[in-house]
């Protein structure tokens, strides 16, 4: 976090904490952190934590409260939220998750999957 820190201090454009360093001028360091939101924020800054990350647990959270308001709770749907925040905590608790490509193409499957579900339970085209 001192290098980290070290660099983002040295930097003159009033635009880093928003837009990020970049991650070669990070990894250029040599350091690399074990958190990902932190690396994140870094690297790609909040604009890119707000765009890329942490829309994942909105869309979850949002499909609960809508589950909540409709009353149309089921066992595939409730799951499907879990698993997204569980990915989410974990990779905020542990780090590196995020960064694999694999668990990013799984939960935009799985949270494309969820988002299919509940406008298909909005229009009535899902009865499950």
């Amino acid at each position: 976090k001192i290098i980290a820190s070290d660099i983002n201090n040295n930097q003159k454009d009033t635009f880093t904490p928003i837009l990020g360093l970049g991650y070669s001028r990070f990894i250029r360091v040599g350091l690399y952190p074990e958190h990902d939101f932190y690396v994140h924020s870094l690297t790609i800054g909040i604009v890119g934590i707000i765009l890329l990350m942490l829309i994942y647990p909105v869309i979850s959270v949002a499909s609960l409260i809508y589950m909540l308001i409709k009353k149309k709770f089921n066992f595939l749907n409730i799951l499907l939220c879990a698993v997204i925040l569980e990915v989410c905590v974990l990779s905020y608790v542990t780090g590196h998750i995020m960064d694999e490509l694999i668990v990013s193409l799984f939960l935009g499957f799985i949270t494309g999957f969820l988002l299919k579900r509940m406008v298909g339970v909005s229009n009535g085209k899902n009865k499950s």
